[in-house]
């Protein structure tokens, strides 16, 4: 039975990390922020799609990324990002957490073969109760998941071709 690591899609020979709902080779999980190894067994700060080698790259990347959403006041009003949008979907603030969620539930979905009914529902639990604490059900919007993760996949193939020329 072979599996394919969630970072560079190879078939994994060997040893194997599994997070973030995937496996990956062990030189493919990577911190997201400083790019170096996380060793297995390190501690690791995480969402549920990126992976950071610790607390001061977590908070460094999350500080460029309120910076470029000009969220960088903490004194600002929060009940405008908290607020749910009138269809009863995920906030305007929590779009970018739920494209996250939706790409790695359909990511994990596709290893269901290889890992096993147990190993997928056990890791989509968590995944499934952060959505609908975002206001999104577990069957709404699985379109936009399929998008999500089939707009990455072409995303990684052109710079693969770029790279390439």
């Amino acid at each position: 039975m072979s599996v394919n690591c969630s970072g560079c899609t190879n078939v994994i020979q060997g040893a194997s990390v599994s997070a973030l709902g995937g496996l990956f080779c062990p030189e493919c999980f990577v911190c997201h922020d400083c790019g170096s190894i996380i060793d297995v067994g390190s501690r690791f700060a995480s969402t549920s799609t990126h992976a950071w080698c610790n607390r001061t790259c977590y908070n460094n990347w999350k500080d460029k990324q309120q910076a470029k959403k000009g969220k960088g006041h903490k004194d600002k009003d929060k009940s405008k990002s908290k607020s749910k949008a009138t269809d009863g979907g995920a906030s305007a603030g929590a779009t970018g957490q739920v494209a996250e969620l939706q790409s790695a539930i359909a990511k994990l979905e596709k290893q269901r073969g290889v890992l096993g009914d147990a190993v997928v529902d056990a890791a989509l639990g968590p995944m499934l109760e952060k959505l609908a604490k975002l206001g999104v059900s577990a069957d709404q919007d699985a379109d936009e998941a399929k998008a999500t993760d089939d707009e990455a996949k072409a995303k990684a193939a052109a710079a693969a071709a770029a790279a390439a020329a």
